[in-house]
């Protein structure tokens, strides 16, 4: 194998992936087949009904573009529907804690998902190969792995038989639509039938005389464009890799793009982000200047405190021709619900929405 790469954490979604190439498959190919893999063989991680984006340059079709699917807050979402239920910021700032927890686990903290539509999206625009096909061994993962999961097997054979709308508006779509309705869910089949990705030119940026592309706001580009932006105006290398200077240099970067995050970065659709401020050379080389005066920024927290979880993947995919596909996909830290007899379970990404109206993360 030498006309291609792939990169993910998990060995059998690389090896799938491979494969793919091997028998001639592009690098979209590569990447959904290696990404359902993921869903099958790291299921908490990453799954069908999930969320993400996905970022393509594809020389071969002159095709640079990303392809956003983030999950959808469900059409019965209001402003102020958990105003009163607060409890307190989650450790690490991303999300709330509030009353039975109703915002992380079970039927309402999910969005609609989008990923499985994603995953055909791409294929069918970019791909050579279906998603029956790109199925396959995620199929094979769920029938033959020690640890068995025959109802997703059955899901996906499904899906593959008969095409990704069989989930957002066929007979898996009416029976998440019950499962929904009997536990007091937000998702309904009208939330499946209306969801749609969005396909976006990316957001660029120079660093040092290379051209950087990223994805669009809600995900998280805008960010690296910011702390690049900061950086630029500091000699890192002479600093040293993790050196004190080095790393307490890339916190402050870091911290400063956090901040303007939660105050001015929402999603376009309902907030309007400044984004030529926040993209400019100026405004990062004034930022830059703070941290040369040895000001320090503080991140404003309901309560201190940190974690380290993992609970999101990713897949790099690239060949000799320069042809690139790279992508996140996530259930956040999944919502533990899963119907019957369906096999795979959902995000739980209503988390992410500030329960407080009137911010830039607002439900």
């Amino acid at each position: 194998m030498t006309h291609g790469m792939v990169s993910a954490p998990q060995p059998e979604a690389v090896e799938a992936g491979l494969d793919i190439l091997q028998a001639g498959g592009n690098v979209v190919d590569a990447a959904v087949g290696a990404a359902l893999v993921q869903t099958a063989v790291d299921p908490q991680m990453c799954g069908i009904a999930g969320f993400g984006s996905m970022h393509l340059y594809l020389a071969d079709g002159d095709v640079h573009t990303c392809i956003d699917f983030h999950g959808r807050a469900p059409l019965a979402t209001t402003p102020d529907m958990w105003e009163d239920l607060i409890v307190r910021e989650c450790d690490d700032g991303f999300g709330f804690v509030l009353k039975g927890e109703v915002n992380e686990i079970g039927y309402q903290s999910m969005t609609t998902p989008l990923t499985i539509k994603a995953f055909d999206e791409a294929l069918s625009r970019f791909g050579s190969r279906s998603l029956a096909e790109m199925l396959a061994p995620a199929i094979e993962y769920c029938e033959g792995e020690m640890l068995r999961n025959p109802d997703m097997a059955r899901t996906y054979r499904r899906i593959a038989e008969h095409g990704v709308e069989d989930f957002y508006s066929g007979e898996i779509g009416k029976q998440i639509d019950a499962d929904m309705r009997a536990n007091g869910g937000l998702i309904t089949l009208e939330d499946l039938a209306s969801c749609e990705t969005e396909t976006v030119d990316p957001l660029w940026t120079d660093y040092r005389g290379h051209r950087v592309a990223t994805n669009q706001p809600p995900g998280g580009g805008l960010m690296i464009v910011l702390m690049l932006n900061i950086l630029e105006n500091f000699d890192l290398a002479a600093m040293g890799h993790n050196s004190a200077d080095y790393i307490a240099t890339v916190s402050e970067a870091m911290k400063i793009a956090t901040v303007d995050k939660d105050a001015r970065m929402g999603d376009p659709r309902f907030f309007d982000i400044p984004f030529a401020e926040l993209m400019s050379k100026d405004y990062a080389k004034a930022m830059a200047e703070r941290i040369k005066r040895g000001e320090k920024t503080s991140v404003p927290r309901m309560n201190p405190g940190g974690n380290d979880s993992k609970e999101t993947t990713h897949i790099c995919v690239a060949d000799r021709s320069g042809n690139c596909v790279t992508m996140t996909h996530s259930l956040g830290s999944s919502s533990g619900t899963v119907t019957d007899g369906l096999g795979f379970m959902y995000n739980n990404c209503m988390m992410v929405f500030d329960p407080r109206p009137g911010h830039t993360g607002s439900l």
